[in-house]
């Protein structure tokens, strides 16, 4: 399970090239999820030599209230426009 998870990050990562790549939700919210494992895997996967210093890995912690500080966002930036 955690390979595929890993594929699905690392193929996202070749195609955009994202500076960060910020993993939240459930699965990976659970006690006991091995977030060092899923790291390893996805700059494993990362097929582009210079891609893999190319990104960082960083985990979601606002859990189940982070819609409402992107909602908040998106209004802020309505707002301001």
């Amino acid at each position: 399970m955690i390979h595929i998870q890993a594929l699905a990050v690392s193929t996202a990562a070749m195609l955009f090239m994202p500076e960060h790549i910020i993993i939240g939700g459930g699965i990976v919210a659970m006690q006991g999820y091995p977030k060092h494992y899923l790291e390893e895997q996805i700059k494993c996967n990362a097929l582009f030599p210079d891609l893999k210093p190319y990104f960082s890995i960083k985990w979601a912690n606002l859990g189940e209230a982070a819609f409402l500080y992107g909602g908040i966002k998106i209004w802020e930036n309505a707002v301001r426009h």
